[in-house]
């Protein structure tokens, strides 16, 4: 235990790190993408001071960016009661990210830097959220297993193929494809 001072001790290193779309508060899954340039990180602070107000100081860097672990990092959440506290960043930029969580108190003492996930430490080299806000590259959609026909004509097969789409980013999640019944126009993702 540090203690400053006039007998102020150090807060507890922060516990249950979690990173999350500012916006919507949806959980980032570590490794994963967003397409939003705001993150809410949130973390449990205490202090073994029961009278001590504790923030959440968090360090974000982009992949093959050291931390340089200066006390208060890169933003410092509000002061409150012990328990969950937060701090968000507005306006990063595209790209990978690592992080780290420290707690402060009210007489601006901090305590030992976490990195995340604190279950067990992402590698620095390692993502733990990227931020990805462009658009995939389109390609080509061709009806058929070759080259494009204007219509199905098969009542029980169906055969398309695609080509050209891309992200140099995050990659593609997903394809989908979009069905249309020529009689009434009835769709089916």
């Amino acid at each position: 235990v540090q203690i400053a001072a006039g007998g102020n001790q150090a807060p507890n290193t922060p516990t249950s790190l979690v990173q999350k779309e500012d916006s919507s508060g949806t959980t980032i899954s570590t490794g994963g993408w967003i397409n939003t340039t705001a993150v809410r990180f949130e973390g449990s602070v205490t202090d073994p001071d029961t009278d001590d107000q504790v923030a959440l100081c968090v360090e974000k860097d982009t992949l093959g960016t050291s931390f340089t672990s200066t006390n208060g990092g890169d933003a410092c959440g509000s002061f409150g009661a012990e328990g969950t506290r937060t701090v968000t960043i507005s306006s990063l930029t595209q790209g990978e990210y690592h992080w780290q969580g420290q707690g402060e108190d009210d007489s601006t003492t901090y305590s030992a830097w976490q990195c995340y996930p604190d279950s067990g430490c992402n590698a620095e080299s390692a993502r733990d959220f990227g931020i990805d806000t462009t658009a995939p590259t389109t390609g080509t959609v061709n009806d058929g297993s070759g080259a494009d026909i204007d219509t199905q004509t098969s009542m029980t097969q169906l055969d398309a193929n695609w080509s050209g789409f891309s992200d140099a980013l995050s990659g593609i999640l997903r394809y989908e494809y979009k069905l249309q019944r020529e009689v009434d126009n009835q769709c089916w993702n």
